[in-house]
């Protein structure tokens, strides 16, 4: 479905659905005065399509960075699932803020990542 473009200050126009974990991804990399691309599609291709635009993509997390999940892995569906990672633990586990994980559009929420499975998500920097 379009979405309804939303001005964003630094990253320029929200063309993602809103209340979609991209749009929310979108608007608090915004806020934090770190980019994203406005054009990357669904959430399971946010780490191949950031790392064509010249991103970073590893298996490390860091605070601002995007938790992203492949379609089917890690609780995400068919479309994947993208988070910002807000905070790393000394455990190694991080605590995320996404949209749309177990919930409708607009749904926002937190969660915490064991160690154990961060490795298997993809980081963009």
């Amino acid at each position: 479905a379009a979405a309804t473009p939303v001005s964003s200050a630094s990253n320029g126009t929200n063309y993602y659905t809103w209340g979609s974990c991209a749009w929310y991804v979108f608007e608090k990399r915004s806020s934090m005065g770190m980019s994203v691309g406005n054009g990357w599609g669904d959430a399971k291709s946010w780490a191949s399509n950031a790392q064509a635009a010249g991103y970073s993509v590893n298996n490390t997390p860091s605070v601002g960075s995007i938790m992203q999940a492949p379609a089917y892995t890690n609780g995400s569906y068919g479309q994947g699932h993208v988070a910002i990672v807000e905070r790393v633990n000394g455990d190694g586990s991080i605590l995320v803020s996404e949209m749309q994980f177990g919930g409708g559009l607009g749904d926002k929420s937190t969660r915490t990542i064991s160690a154990s499975n961060v490795s298997s998500h993809n980081f963009i920097h």
